[in-house]
């Protein structure tokens, strides 16, 4: 497809395009090693057990399993998973007035990379592990809006990692 469309583009002296086209070669190219990269990195003695760790939980890749590694370094560090979850972002806002307490969206503190990783293998891991479907699919039969609902989704799946990474063991449909 993109052969042709340069091909076409040099026919007819479409300069726009061109550009375009080559903009898109670039863009691919850069994809590309940076894949690399993220690949090789994987491999290193440093993280290829957490990757194995984490890959082994229903919808989490290799970019968004170092996504994690790299952004959160040692899991160890996190006394619990409530002090993981508040340094990914996953904690709302409170306000509190006159003895009246409400929440509120999600906080913009908190690593917002990690967050949206996270929020994407969510969308991944109810697609590959039945129990988080199900989970999810009683979220929303409570009444939940879907992205609130994959919030907690993403919240269950930071504690599986957080798991696997602690006990060293693969993760187990059950």
């Amino acid at each position: 497809m993109i052969t042709s469309l340069s091909n076409h583009a040099e026919e007819s002296g479409d300069l726009a395009l061109q550009i375009y086209i080559e903009t898109l070669n670039k863009e691919r190219s850069t994809q590309l090693q940076a894949l690399r990269s993220i690949r090789a990195l994987s491999r290193e003695p440093r993280y290829k057990v957490k990757v194995d760790l984490i890959r082994s939980i229903g919808g989490l890749g290799l970019i968004n399993s170092m996504v994690f590694l790299t952004e959160v370094g040692s899991i160890e560090r996190f006394k619990s998973l409530n002090h993981l979850i508040s340094f990914i972002g996953f904690v709302p806002t409170s306000k509190d007035s006159g003895g009246k307490e409400s929440k509120g969206r999600l906080s913009r503190r908190g690593n917002k990379f990690l967050r949206t990783a996270m929020i994407q293998s969510s969308w991944m891991a109810i697609r590959y592990d039945t129990s988080m479907a199900l989970a999810y699919e009683n979220y929303k039969r409570k009444g939940l809006p879907s992205q609130k609902a994959i919030v907690k989704i993403a919240r269950k799946l930071v504690n599986r990692i957080r798991f696997v990474l602690l006990n060293r063991k693969m993760y187990e449909v059950r």
